[in-house]
């Protein structure tokens, strides 16, 4: 029979500090005991003797890997009287007041950073492919280096050209005046094969690169309906509209959901403004209630 896929899993007995305690990590807890992780179902620890003491003794399960949820018992054989009972941090404290109107106010914050974290992710998985996998991504190729050209001096002139010159620097040939440019046009070819490779060769080097075919191929010729070589401004339009009417439907749809988180908000500032009112009326002032803010951090042990 198969062994069931138990965790790893161990637990901790630390020292308490008291109720209502604020934890830093510059003092961490006095840890008493420690049971091993162990594969199983089951982790056993025998404390001995514990000193009596007025505050509690905490108990912290954990696993070998973060972030695994996992359900478990802890059960205390002992035969002395004792509470064992479950850590609630959420219980209300006599020396912050009530902060539970605060703490809704702070989950459903860190909720939506969650949640926002979340669709900002998923469109850039889609926007990469691969069902958001990531298999199939390769990251774009850096830029090439421009070329170097050593300085010279001055040619006297004559009929010719200075040929340690960049080639964007040199004046361009016209193109029917040379038999093959690059091997992509044949002599004698049509207005309509030159103004389309024109078009493609962007940085005018007379070669049209992979780069410069696919920018051509996915912007260039699907503007071009007629297949002239040519865009024109009715054929610009036609191509535009429906990018702008996507970047617009985007726009509002991301509009839509920063006004709904907006909202959320606003009512969870009026809700701390309505709390905050009745603990004034309870006698509390001003002075107490920005001393008791920072309650966030308070936690019962």
């Amino acid at each position: 029979q198969t062994e069931p896929a138990y965790p790893t899993v161990g637990f901790t007995v630390f020292q308490g500090r008291g109720n209502h305690m604020k934890l830093d990590n510059m003092k961490p807890l006095h840890k008493l005991k420690v049971a091993n992780l162990k594969r199983g179902d089951g982790v056993c620890l025998e404390l001995g003797t514990l000193e009596s003491t007025e505050d509690k003794y905490v108990v912290i399960a954990y696993t070998d890997q973060p972030n695994v949820e996992h359900k478990y018992t802890i059960t205390l054989y002992t035969d002395y009287d004792h509470v064992f009972e479950r850590i609630d941090a959420r219980l209300n404290c006599d020396q912050c007041g009530n902060p539970s109107g605060l703490y809704r106010v702070l989950d459903s914050l860190d909720r939506m950073e969650r949640i926002a974290k979340r669709v900002l992710d998923k469109e850039r998985r889609l926007q990469i492919g691969d069902g958001g996998t990531y298999t199939g991504y390769v990251p774009p190729a850096p830029p090439k280096p421009k070329p170097y050209f050593p300085p010279q001096d001055p040619l006297p002139p004559f009929d010719g050209a200075n040929q340690m010159v960049p080639p964007a620097v040199r004046e361009r040939l016209p193109m029917r005046s040379i038999g093959v440019v690059g091997g992509n046009v044949p002599h004698g070819a049509s207005s309509e094969l030159e103004r389309k490779f024109l078009a493609a060769d962007s940085d005018g080097d007379g070669y049209i690169d992979a780069a410069e075919a696919t920018d051509y191929v996915q912007y260039h010729e699907r503007a071009d309906v007629d297949g002239d070589g040519m865009i024109s401004m009715e054929e610009m339009i036609r191509f535009i509209r429906p990018l702008e009417e996507q970047l617009l439907s985007s726009r509002s749809r991301h509009e839509q959901a920063l006004g709904g988180m907006n909202d959320e908000i606003r009512k969870q500032l009026e809700r701390i403004a309505a709390v905050r009112r009745e603990l004034m009326e309870l006698g509390m002032g001003e002075e107490d209630l920005s001393a008791k803010d920072r309650s966030r951090f308070c936690s019962v042990m």
